[in-house]
């Protein structure tokens, strides 16, 4: 039972507090990608956790596991001994029905998101589509022939930047390149569907803070992710300009140029360094990931180590 309440008891501490470091990771200089990944996989790692807690509680012997810790470390005695079957019995069956019934909840808002942003995606692509129905030059950009300056990424098969006659009168070339770039990023990267995925997460764990805070950070990641791209296309003059000028602009509601944290995002344009694409820094958002991925557990054996080491 001790290896089970562990990863359970990591599990709650990182869904409480594992927001935090991952937003002080968002406010410095750190690559945006590999933020991003470390959000999800630490979101992850939080439902894996559990589920292998559980499973556990539930596993005669709970699978041999306690049995090869105990081999490692002698502490683990002092707290083995007291377990109850009964105890295990009723804690493995109450949190089946808890992952349960957070996976039933997960999945009915995942299915009700997607309808729903299929749907009002669907009538975005109509609305261009029947304003625009010729795209420029072969290329997946629509122009719009609107006064206002817009531009913004609609995801889907094909997906497509749509850019209005505003912005492109309001622009530079370099700067309009830049924010084409941008928008390309958005549809390269997925984008669309990184925020459907924490946006679901969270509403099914409202409880937890880390997964409340995970879907306003990944917008402004994945922003951010998006004008390092343009920044290795156009340079980074060209993207500020176009961000000071688009983010006064109406806000069109989804992944668009200037509608999220313009500011911050003008203060990390001067300070950030750029990330070129590479194999190294593939292999470094691996590695942060794996790491990542064992926080939970990690921690929870930590403290259940040192409790036991101390009343032993």
């Amino acid at each position: 039972m001790t290896v089970a309440v562990a990863l359970l008891v990591g599990s709650l501490i990182v869904a409480a507090w594992g927001h935090r470091p991952l937003l002080f990771l968002l406010r410095s200089n750190w690559d945006p990608r590999m933020s991003i990944v470390l959000w999800l996989v630490v979101l992850a790692s939080v439902f894996a956790t559990s589920i292998a807690g559980v499973v556990l509680l539930g596993l005669p012997g709970h699978g041999g596991v306690a049995a090869a810790l105990e081999h490692l470390h002698d502490c683990w005695a002092t707290l083995h001994h007291g377990a109850m079957p009964e105890l295990e019995v009723a804690a493995a069956f109450l949190g089946a029905i808890s992952l349960f019934a957070v996976a039933g909840r997960l999945a009915w808002v995942g299915v009700r998101q997607t309808r729903i942003r299929q749907a009002r995606r669907e009538r975005h692509r109509f609305l261009v589509t029947v304003a625009a129905p010729d795209y420029a030059d072969g290329t997946n950009v629509v122009w719009l022939d609107h006064p206002n300056p817009m531009a913004f990424s609609v995801a889907g098969r094909p997906g497509f930047v749509a850019v209005s006659r505003g912005t492109r009168d309001l622009l530079r070339p370099s700067s309009l390149a830049a924010t084409l770039a941008h928008e390309q990023a958005h549809l390269r990267g997925r984008h669309h569907l990184l925020l459907d995925i924490v946006d679901a997460a969270a509403a099914a764990v409202p409880v937890a803070p880390l997964f409340r805070a995970a879907p306003a950070a990944m917008r402004e990641l994945v922003e951010l992710a998006a004008d390092v791209a343009a920044v290795r296309r156009c340079g980074a003059t060209a993207v500020a300009d176009a961000l000071r000028l688009l983010s006064a602009a109406p806000r069109t509601g989804g992944l668009g140029m200037g509608t999220t944290a313009a500011g911050r995002r003008l203060i990390h344009l001067q300070r950030r360094p750029i990330h070129r694409g590479s194999a190294a820094r593939s292999v470094r958002c691996t590695v942060a990931g794996l790491i990542a991925a064992m926080v939970p557990a990690a921690l929870g054996l930590l403290l259940f180590t040192g409790v036991a080491c101390s009343l032993g």
